[in-house]
């Protein structure tokens, strides 16, 4: 690192090298520690040292406007270069190549009161907190589409109490949609004195205009902004009451299964039967009513033709034997359990027993293993409500028993299908 010493330059207040084609690079300056005013204007600091001004202590004024400097630099140096400068009161940054600054570029700098950052592309605005005599600061023609609300807020502190300070946003194309109503306000309504307080905007609708037209319209773009929030959240939220109901519609359509699935993952293992493990096929449960298409149209079609293993009371009942404990041991013996619902069923003593046991056999690991033949000429009444609505829609078969053709093949196969389909898929 090369040393420039300058003697005699101990009374030397104000230096002015600006536009000398110098280049400042690894370099220390000793000999001009009382030096108030520094103009490096106009020539090369990109390659500056962090600790340049580290001998400069008293400087009140310092001018680095169209020194190359950039985005890249601060970023490397960090706060670090103008930190040893605590009595500075006026900088210039202007004509450089800064896009964003430190946040905390300016911490430390309390006496600051004029900041030029003005011909550079900057589109956000470093910290101006913690400088309580900031007077002036200077962002136009800058990349700049809003102003923060720190910024914003920052600089209303500072100018209560009839405290003047100066913004400058001049040539900076600004953004009028709906995230800038604040913005749009508070150029209306702040105590900062603007330059001009009229600038070019893009407003929602893609089409450049200005902050003072889109103001005297403000009206109309508040109630645009507001129908468009509340049509998000409507939006929003229904979408949200779809996806929960769909949720509902599969948790509730699936439950068992979930349940299931739930009890494996802590360890509770249940075994699901195979169909090789049941005495019967089926169970079928029947009143006298339709005694004799069960026992011969239906044993006929599932049983003659498809080789199902069929449960018929009055074939294979045996004599003697406690009706409920043999109907409960035969269908606990049964792969599937299909239940005739006919009006001899509904007007017999043990209806209402006879489905309560069927729905003791929906499990876990069989919760499609009763299927229901309605008669489509029956009356159904309400009080099985409950009963109907504990078994699966595909589960249900509707079949005029008296008057339709016997052979119809898309009826049989959908109860065959029904028999012999695996519960725990």
């Amino acid at each position: 690192m090369a040393n420039l010493i300058v003697i005699g330059g101990t009374n030397v207040i104000a230096l002015n090298m600006s536009y000398n084609v110098a280049v400042f690079t690894d370099i220390n300056v000793t000999g001009l520690m009382n030096l108030q005013i520094l103009d490096l204007s106009g020539n090369s600091c990109l390659y500056i040292a962090r600790s340049f001004f580290d001998l400069f202590p008293n400087l009140t004024q310092l001018r680095l406007s169209n020194t190359y400097l950039s985005t890249d630099t601060f970023f490397n140096i960090g706060k670090r270069l103008l930190q040893p400068l605590s009595k500075l009161e006026i900088l210039d940054l202007s004509s450089n190549s800064l896009g964003i600054l430190p946040h905390d570029i300016f911490q430390g700098l309390s006496n600051l009161k004029q900041v030029s950052l003005s011909y550079n592309n900057l589109i956000t605005i470093p910290a101006l907190s913690g400088l309580p005599g900031l007077q002036q600061v200077y962002l136009s023609k800058n990349s700049l589409v809003t102003i923060d609300e720190d910024t914003r807020q920052t600089l209303d502190e500072l100018a209560l109490n009839g405290h003047k300070i100066h913004l400058s946003i001049s040539g900076n194309m600004l953004s009028c949609n709906c995230e800038s109503l604040s913005l749009l306000q508070w150029l209306n309504q702040t105590n900062v004195s603007v330059d001009g307080g009229d600038y070019p905007c893009i407003s929602y609708q893609g089409v450049k205009t200005t902050t003072g037209t889109v103001n005297r319209r403000f009206h109309s773009l508040y109630l645009h902004c507001f129908s468009y929030v509340w049509l998000t959240v409507a939006v929003t939220g229904m979408s949200v009451l779809v996806v929960a109901m769909l949720v509902s519609f599969v948790f509730v359509k699936n439950k068992l299964k979930i349940k299931l699935i739930l009890l494996r993952m802590i360890g509770r293992y249940v075994k699901v039967k195979k169909r090789e493990d049941f005495l019967y096929d089926v169970c079928v449960l029947y009143a006298d009513d339709v005694y004799q298409w069960v026992c011969h149209t239906l044993r006929d079609e599932l049983e003659v033709r498809r080789g199902l293993k069929l449960y018929l009371r009055d074939r294979d009942e045996v004599l003697g034997a406690d009706k409920p404990t043999e109907l409960y041991n035969t269908m606990e013996s049964s792969w599937k359990v299909v239940l005739i619902l006919s009006p001899g069923f509904l007007a017999s003593d043990f209806s209402l027993s006879t489905m309560s046991m069927c729905l003791s056999f929906i499990t876990l690991t069989t919760p499609n293993r009763l299927n229901l033949i309605v008669d489509v000429n029956l009356n159904i009444p309400t009080n099985i409500d409950f009963f109907l609505e504990s078994v699966n829609e595909e589960n249900i078969y509707r079949y005029d028993i008296n008057h339709v053709d016997a052979n119809n093949p898309h009826f049989w196969n959908q109860i065959y299908h029904g028999v012999t389909a695996v519960d725990n898929k």
